[in-house]
This record gives C-alpha cells, sequence and structure tokens, in this order.
C-alpha cells in the first residue's frame, strides 16, 4: 500500500523534530516524519526528562549493534557507539552540553567550500534555536532553552579545578557560546525548568502534533530511498515485518552521521566501484558518502573523591570546562577539558570525577561503509583516531596540562587517588540502567551507609594506574601507543556526507543540502557538516536544521 506526501522527514532526532516542524509550519504542505525508534510522546518520560542524563544508560533507547573501530593499525579497538533511536533522537539521551563552537569552526566551513556558512551566517540561526525561556517549560516553545548553570558546593571537582585555572591564570569566561577566548567556564546545559529539553520536546509539542498535516510516524526504519530518473520519488520502510511505501516529491535526510550515509549507500549514492562490488545499481556516483567520518575523542581521568557524600542525582554531570590552544593549529581553541562531577548513574560513580582531555579540532577522519547490501547488517564504522601526527601531539600536550591540574593543591584536597578511567566487564555491566543494575545500586547505596569504606574497593574497576607514558616524558612512540590504546569516543560524529561544491569529488551535497545528482534530496543532519566543529555537536546540529529549513521555504 502506498501513501503520498509532500515531503518525508527521515529520522526524528536532532534534526529531524525541526524539519519537519518548519515544514508542516505551511499548512498546505503533507509532512510525514519517519522514526525507526520509539516515541516517548511530547511530554516524554521521567528518566528522559531528568536533569542527570539517566536516559544516557537505558540501551532500549539507542541503535542496537553499532560498533565501531575506534583506532587502525594492528591495536586497533572496538567500542559501542550510543546513537538516539527514538523520537528525539540523540538529544533526549546526551548530556545535554549546550554549545555552538567557536566562529573559526564555521569561517573555516565557508573557506573549504561551504559557501553561506560562515558564523556571520550561522550566527542568527543559534540565537533563533536558543530562544525559549529557560525558567519555563519548553514544551512546543519551536526552541530549546539554554540554561546557565549555578554554582554548587557538591561539585567538588568542578570548584577545585576552576579555582585552579584562575590561579593559573586563564580568565574566567561568563558565556563561551559568544566570548571563543582560551579560558574556563560553566558550560551551559539544554534544559528549562523541569528537566532536559529535548527537540522532540521543544519542537513537536502538543500543538505541532495535532497539526493535521503532520503524521508521525515511529518504529519505522527506512530500508532505502526510491529514485527514478535522477529524482527521488519515495521511501521503502518496514515495520514490524511489514514493508510499506510511501510516496513524496521531496525527502529531507535527517537520520545521523552512520544511518543517513547507510540510506545513500544501500539506495545506490555513492562509490560506483564500492556499490557495485555489492551488486547494487549505482544511481549517482558520489566517492564522498560515507568518506570524511569526524568525531572527537579523549582520555578521561578520573579522581576518586574523598567523603561520603557525592554528587547529587538531581545535577546535570558536566559542568566546569577549558578550552586551550595547542599552538599547533591556526585558529586555536583546539583542546578541550571538560569535568564530569559524577562519573555514572548508579551509588559507586557519584565518588568518582572526571576531567575528559578532549581534541576538539582533529584531522583524522575515518569511514562509513556496507559491509553488505543486506538493509539487517549494520554498517562498518572506520572512526580512525589518532592517524594524523598532530593529533597525537595536541592531545599528548592537554593530557599533560590535565595532569599538572589534577596534582594542585586544590584538586589533591578534595580527592585520594587519580588514574585513568578504563571499564573491566563489572564496571561496563553497572554501566547500563536494567532492573538488576538498579536493584544493585539501591543495595550499594543502603550499604555504605552502614560501612562506609564498603564501596572503595569498586573504584578500582574503573579508575586504574596511567600507563607510564603518560605519568612523564616520553619518547613519542610510547606516548603514541599509550593513546591510542586509552582514548574513548565522544559520540559528536559528523562529515559523512558533507556539503561543498560539486566540483569537489568528495562533496555529497551544496550548501542547501541538495544532494548532487538527485533532485528532491535534501541532507539537514550533522553528516552534512564538513568539519566538526569545538563543541559537543547538538547545538550546531539544531541550527543546521533550522537553516537548512529556512534555505527551503524560503527558495
Amino acid at each position: 500500500m502506498e501513501k503520498s506526501y509532500d515531503a518525508i522527514v527521515i529520522g526524528a532526532g536532532s534534526a529531524g523534530c525541526i524539519v519537519a516542524r518548519r515544514l508542516s509550519e505551511d499548512g498546505q504542505c503533507r509532512v510525514l516524519l519517519l522514526e525507526a525508534g520509539r516515541d516517548p510522546g511530547p511530554l516524554e518520560t521521567p528518566a528522559i526528562r531528568h536533569p542527570y542524563p539517566l536516559s544516557a544508560y537505558d540501551a532500549a533507547l539507542q541503535w542496537p549493534g553499532l560498533t565501531g573501530q575506534i583506532v587502525g593499525g594492528a591495536d586497533r579497538r572496538m567500542a559501542r557507539v550510543p546513537q538516539g533511536r527514538l523520537v528525539g533522537g540523540s538529544s533526549s539521551i546526551n548530556a545535554m552540553v549546550a554549545m555552538r563552537g567557536i566562529a573559526a569552526d564555521f569561517d573555516e566551513w565557508c573557506e573549504a567550500g561551504a559557501q553561506g556558512w560562515s558564523w556571520r551566517d550561522v550566527e542568527p540561526y543559534f540565537r533563533r534555536l536558543e530562544s525559549a525561556d529557560p525558567h519555563r517549560d519548553c514544551d512546543d516553545a519551536a526552541a530549546i532553552a539554554i540554561t546557565r548553570q549555578s554554582a554548587s558546593p557538591h561539585r567538588r571537582l568542578s570548584n577545585a579545578l576552576l579555582a585552579t585555572w584562575e590561579d593559573a591564570g586563564y580568565p574566567r569566561i561568563a558565556d563561551p557560546n559568544t566570548d571563543f577566548r582560551d579560558g574556563c567556564f560553566v558550560q551551559p546545559v539544554s534544559t528549562d525548568r523541569g528537566g532536559r529539553c529535548s527537540a522532540n520536546r521543544a519542537y513537536l509539542g502538543t500543538a505541532t502534533r495535532a497539526r493535521a498535516n503532520l503524521d508521525i510516524l515511529p518504529d519505522t526504519r527506512c530500508l532505502r530511498l526510491r529514485i527514478e530518473q535522477g529524482r527521488v520519488c519515495g521511501v521503502e520502510t518496514e515495520s514490524a515485518g511489514t514493508p510499506r511505501v510511501f510516496l513524496a516529491p521531496r525527502v529531507f535526510l535527517c537520520a545521523g552521521a552512520l544511518q543517513t550515509p547507510t540510506l545513500l549507500l544501500r539506495s545506490g549514492i555513492g562509490d560506483a566501484a564500492a556499490l557495485e562490488a555489492l551488486g547494487i545499481r549505482t544511481v549517482a556516483d558520489l566517492p564522498g558518502v560515507g568518506r570524511n567520518l569526524q568525531n572527537h575523542c579523549a582520555l578521561p581521568l578520573g579522581v576518586i573523591l574523598k567523603g561520603r557524600k557525592g554528587l547529587p542525582p538531581g545535577l546535570p554531570t558536566a559542568h566546569a570546562a577549558l578550552r586551550l590552544s595547542s599552538g599547533a593549529h591556526r585558529s586555536g581553541g583546539d583542546v578541550y577539558l571538560s569535568v564530569w562531577d559524577r562519573a555514572a548513574w548508579h551509588a559507586a560513580g557519584s565518588h568518582v570525577g572526571v576531567l575528559n582531555v578532549v581534541l576538539h579540532r582533529p584531522a583524522s577522519s575515518g569511514s562509513v561503509t556496507l559491509r553488505s547490501g543486506d538493509s539487517r547488517i549494520a554498517p562498518a564504522i572506520d572512526f580512525n583516531m589518532l592517524d594524523h601526527r598532530s593529533d597525537v601531539e595536541r592531545l599528548s600536550m592537554g593530557v599533560r596540562a590535565a595532569m599538572e591540574f589534577l596534582e594542585s593543591p586544590r584538586v589533591r584536597a578534595i580527592g585520594r587517588g587519580t588514574g585513568l578511567v578504563k571499564l573491566g566487564k563489572a564496571a561496563a555491566w553497572m554501566g547500563f540502567r536494567t532492573s538488576a543494575t538498579r536493584l544493585a545500586s539501591r543495595a550499594m547505596t543502603a550499604a555504605s551507609s552502614l560501612w562506609p569504606g564498603l564501596l572503595s574497593p569498586l573504584y578500582a574497576l574503573a579508575v586504574k594506574p596511567l600507563p607510564d607514558p603518560l605519568l612523564g616524558p616520553a619518547d613519542p612512540q610510547a606516548m603514541q601507543a599509550a593513546l591510542r590504546a586509552s582514548i574513548v569516543l565522544q559520540y559528536h560524529l559528523v562529515g559523512t556526507c558533507a556539503m561543498g561544491p560539486a566540483a569537489s569529488r568528495l562533496s555529497v551535497a551544496s550548501p542547501d543540502g541538495q544532494v548532487h545528482g538527485v533532485a528532491g534530496l535534501t541532507i539537514a543532519d550533522a553528516s552534512l557538516l564538513p568539519a566538526v566543529p569545538r563543541a559537543n555537536t547538538n547545538l550546531p546540529v539544531m541550527m543546521a536544521a533550522e537553516k537548512i529549513s529556512a534555505m527551503f521555504l524560503n527558495r
């Protein structure tokens, strides 16, 4: 059975919620929003709304079976890649840090061929999407709320490091989203008076969902695009094993940096030779599809906190941060130290703080490729972290700086041990919120109130001794090996369908999101961004969705 619309939006995450909202503001435009995961409804569940991101630890809200290779070579490692699979997408499971990046990010995009995406061009869209009042409920506000976190005596690691950084001469920055200097600050978060402000809650609230011209279809996976004579004409989907076809002359891809290239490749849009090898007929030969996968990597340093009281569960985990310049990148701000005042959701996690050393402007890039033409098989994801020599050098600089800060008198006064956060099987099992782990956490809380030292042995399951090359001067090869074995993924994936001029062989779409060589097909998600910004990517992706929507509606 086929049903027709004027526009189909694939993926109801940070980008898709916005595109569907904006397109359906025209009452004559019939819009279908497809989402592979569940729909929590406009008001969402308490776990999603919770200020501390409890939903981040719920595997049922994430794409199953996604793993990625962190580094290449003989020492390659694989890791889970959490991606939101629900209406709201990753904006419903992330840590809610609301950073734009720095002005140079967008100016560099423009210089590289993404005309119309300079800081001057994008800043109005950031202001538009951030205009909701954080002191009110953001339900259907058509914007998200950005909260400036207040100080708390419970944030012992953040407070100690902010004071340490100021003692070291770094300026205290009031708003890191408008002041792009190196310096320390409190990270803004996307919360309103009741908790998390997701794209679902802000853009697909009760009134918007009541629109007669907007259909939201959850639990429906898009298998491939229908393309005829160089024009998209619909999508093929599956829901509970039942195939369905939806027709439309315009399709917006908002499935993210992993699923959007995967869908394009399965639809015959990508490198012709690779598609032919898998038996997929080529519709458009675009070698850039799935290339240029960029992400931030981090080295997490843990601090075991003294005392019996940890961070209360009602506070967001991310708080203090320091923006640094390595001196090896022309526009600076390429190293970022971010504090989590609580390492995990459970009782033991509240007694460990984390200082993440993040490479914010990596030169390395990876890829997303098909293992098979079978839509049931997950793509191969290769992050190829630290492949570029400058990435190793700059991350090393950040680690050395972080270790000095953690040895400061202020941090030593609150901590009783520092090391590398590296999860064993037991700690990894406790990382997810299941009925068993919730019961275990309650038992740990009750027991530790009677025997305060009971939890101490558990910290060794997560905070390991630092590898020797990270403790002091080391030769470059030893440092590189130690970093490759220790880094973890951030989940700030972009670039796999990068925008740029049609003449560029690796460009997939024009700066208005239109896929080269396929009429009616627009990309409006993280895959379109040509380089990862120096920020958590939720705000930049939402900005891009607002900008692409406006360009389409005003064409």
